[in-house]
């Protein structure tokens, strides 16, 4: 048959492209743990940053409302008004640096959410890549038998049933690609979000420094 040395050719190939993506595919799986886990572990000390930025931004405000109380009193208990100058301003130095420390750690925690569903995505796209290297593997070995039942010359309905058998799997095989190319895509549009955020905390990181000279030239 002139498709013979054609199918060959394919089988051979599906086998050893069926083992690289079984090898590739069990690394990206481990890698993939190592980085949900990685990521668990940042969203949960996101959060636990978060709650104690906000917690500084109240005691913030509160030691600012402290001060201006005293300084209503001051004739009273006869108190410095350069030193109450130095404590209120030093005090709204630390609340407007509590209320930055509150936007860094919201990204902060929108970064590792992002880190976590990537992270989850990989694992997904990992097992399924094993599933289309297997089915991949799958595809050769009724490759190869319907070499073999060419070349036995057996009836032709019979060698046909397995060529037809080719052509579903490849279809399979297609589907799986095609669905994995999308997963992959939108694994991209996450990793995008994730630059994004990035830019944001770089940018606020900046916004947080920016406050500090200017706070304590006052000082």
């Amino acid at each position: 048959m002139e498709d013979i040395p054609i199918i060959e050719k394919a089988a051979e190939s599906n086998f050893k492209i069926a083992n690289h993506e079984k090898l590739l595919a069990q690394e990206s799986k481990k890698a993939a743990k190592k980085e949900l886990d990685r990521a668990k572990a940042r969203e949960a000390l996101a959060k636990t940053d978060l709650n104690l930025a906000k917690t500084k931004e109240g005691l913030s405000e509160k030691t600012r409302k402290y001060i201006q109380d005293k300084q209503e009193v001051k004739e009273i208990l006869k108190l410095s008004e350069p030193g109450l100058k130095i404590e209120l301003d030093h005090a709204k130095y630390i609340e407007k640096i509590a209320k930055v420390q509150i936007d860094i750690a919201e990204i902060h925690k929108k970064i590792a959410k992002t880190e976590r569903e990537i992270a989850e995505k990989k694992l997904d796209l990992a097992e399924d890549q094993l599933f289309l290297s297997k089915e991949r593997g799958n595809l050769s070995k009724i490759q190869f038998k319907y070499l073999n039942l060419a070349r036995k010359s057996l009836p032709e309905e019979k060698v046909n049933r397995k060529k037809e058998d080719i052509s579903n799997k490849e279809k399979k095989l297609t589907k799986i690609s095609n669905d994995l190319i999308n997963r992959t895509k939108d694994i991209n549009k996450e990793e995008l979000k994730l630059s994004t955020l990035k830019k944001q905390l770089s940018e606020k990181l900046a916004e947080r420094e920016k406050i500090k000279p200017a706070i304590h030239n006052n000082i």
